[in-house]
């Protein structure tokens, strides 16, 4: 099922949105993976306070904290121009994998540290890499949150890596499994059109219209309203 047909700056910076995502994406990547990550941050902190565990358990989520303070003070808000940099890049992808070989992705711990690993290739501009990661999720979470953050920034690697089509349909994939609940479905509805514009510019005008008025208080719908002016 397709998208029915018929994250807020200044206008300038929509205008460069809509009309290169490429640029966009790898100019603001630290930016937009943040305003994902401010949102399930609460998801860990709420695991750790309300989960009953054994020891162990406990010391698993000690560890996964301990790796997403890493990723928030050395990747998220290094300087990657900074000498040490990319020390601190290889070390966090390092211990990141040896978290993951005793924490399957199936489980939240896996998943979200498979997300910060996918979001550290994705800062590095590594979509394959990245892709693969969130790929992951994305099947075994479906459904579920952290597997709607996986499918939209798996559509960004795609488009990236050129592979339009296939993130036209991530971004669909996000809309048939979560629907117009999910907090990022505003996010897909504005990549669908913004990549329709080079198809059908009917078709992206008629989405744009259905974000502007689903979504009136949406980042992206103010993105839209831009993108209509032009169309």
């Amino acid at each position: 099922m397709k998208l029915e047909t018929t994250d807020s700056q200044k206008m300038g910076l929509a205008e460069k949105t809509a009309k290169n995502v490429d640029s966009f994406v790898g100019k603001y990547s630290k930016v937009l993976i943040a305003v994902v990550l401010v949102i399930v941050i609460a998801l860990v902190v709420f695991g750790i306070v309300h989960t009953v565990t054994s020891g162990n358990r406990e010391d698993v989520y000690k560890e996964l904290y301990s790796l997403e303070r890493s990723y928030y003070e050395n990747i998220m808000a290094g300087d990657n121009t900074s000498e040490g940099y990319q020390a601190n890049v290889d070390s966090f992808i390092q211990n990141a994998e040896s978290f993951l070989a005793s924490n399957n992705v199936e489980t939240y711990p896996g998943a979200k540290a498979m997300l910060l690993l996918g979001d550290t290739y994705f800062i590095e501009e590594n979509w394959s890499e990245a892709n693969d990661c969130y790929s992951q999720i994305a099947t075994l979470h479906e459904g579920d949150y952290l597997g709607s953050i996986a499918l939209v920034n798996s559509a960004a690697c795609l488009e990236n890596m050129g592979d339009v089509d296939a993130a036209y349909d991530a971004y669909s994939q996000l809309w048939d499994v979560y629907g117009s609940s999910s907090a990022l479905a505003p996010r897909a509805l504005f990549n669908q059109a913004r990549i329709e514009e080079g198809r059908d510019v009917e078709v992206a005008r008629s989405i744009y219209e259905q974000l502007t008025s689903e979504f009136p208080t949406s980042s992206y719908s103010s993105l839209a309203a831009s993108r209509l002016l032009t169309l």
